[in-house]
């Protein structure tokens, strides 16, 4: 059989592993081929973070994804990470061509250039 160091899966990559699951894989409309769309128009929001940055609950993930990785850096834990960054940038692009149908969320995107990290995207 494969040695046992080859095998073995720690409580670090379980958890980076289903929170993956719960807060990416699952949350991706696009992977599920569920169209993004809102339950109601409640209005764009312009204040307080949203005036830097278009998702700033997104960053609000990464940033704790981030968290867990310095404490539980390894190159698995790192590419799942990778991969649910990956996802989540797909996620806010297919969202924003659904918002973007609203003329006054084409008006906001105008005005705060950057989605989620600003001078970088």
């Amino acid at each position: 059989g494969l040695p046992a160091a080859r095998t073995r899966y720690t409580g670090g990559h379980c958890t980076a592993a289903t929170h993956i699951c719960k807060h990416t894989v699952a949350s991706q409309s696009a992977w599920f081929k569920i169209p993004v769309r809102s339950a109601a128009n409640r209005g764009v929001k312009t204040q307080g973070p949203y005036s830097l940055i278009r998702h700033p609950m997104y960053i609000g993930y990464v940033a704790t994804q981030v968290g867990f990785l310095l404490f539980n850096s390894t190159v698995w834990n790192l590419a799942i990470y990778s991969g649910a960054w990956t996802l989540q940038v797909l996620r806010i692009l297919a969202e924003e061509r659904t918002l973007s149908k609203d003329p006054e969320y084409k008006a906001y995107a105008l005005a705060v250039r950057y989605r989620l990290v600003p001078g970088v995207f």
